[in-house]
């Protein structure tokens, strides 16, 4: 029987926890201005840690699973989405960036299942849909500690070059799926 709470997991769930923190703390620090970007660049290297050793416990352990990676993109876009929002409502990030964020977060997941062809519930990744959930999971990050060296236009420069990316895998994926549609 698959332990849903095995190590793994675990980690994907503190992040999800972490994540809410995080987002609280990015409150905190613009709209009260509390000096707590240290604290919060710190918090977000765990979050990030935690993201990356969840897989290769799973993996080492012999723990993948459907939940376990569905678990792992909840937990990414968790902590996109609600950083994402805080940093919209501060004029820290456009608005356009989080509502193309989250198209391109909910067309992954619709087409996921046309490309496995309803085999299994799998997420499947596309190597620059994988790359654009990469930086926008970064961008929090990026953005506080553009914040501590005063340096705000490199953020405004990956959005760019991250929306270009979320645009074509977004084409991409979408031709794939109408394609494989097409031969049914």
């Amino acid at each position: 029987m698959y332990d849903l709470f095995n190590n793994a997991n675990k980690l994907s769930f503190l992040r999800i926890i972490l994540s809410i923190i995080f987002s609280i703390g990015l409150c905190d620090l613009y709209i009260n201005n509390n000096k707590i970007s240290i604290i919060l660049l710190i918090l977000f290297i765990i979050i990030s840690l935690t993201d990356i050793f969840d897989g290769k416990i799973a993996r080492k352990n012999n723990l993948t699973s459907s939940f376990g990676s569905k678990l792992d993109v909840i937990a990414d876009i968790t902590l996109v989405l609600l950083s994402y929002i805080v940093l919209v409502y501060v004029n820290k990030i456009p608005s356009w960036f989080l509502i193309l964020t989250i198209i391109v977060f909910s067309e992954f997941i619709l087409t996921s299942s046309i490309l496995a062809n309803n085999k299994d519930k799998s997420l499947i990744f596309d190597k620059i849909g994988k790359y654009f959930g990469v930086i926008c999971m970064a961008i929090p990050g990026m953005v506080l500690f553009s914040n501590i060296i005063n340096c705000n236009y490199i953020v405004n420069i990956i959005i760019i070059i991250t929306s270009i990316m979320g645009i074509i895998s977004f084409i991409s994926r979408l031709v794939k799926c109408y394609k494989i549609k097409k031969l049914d």
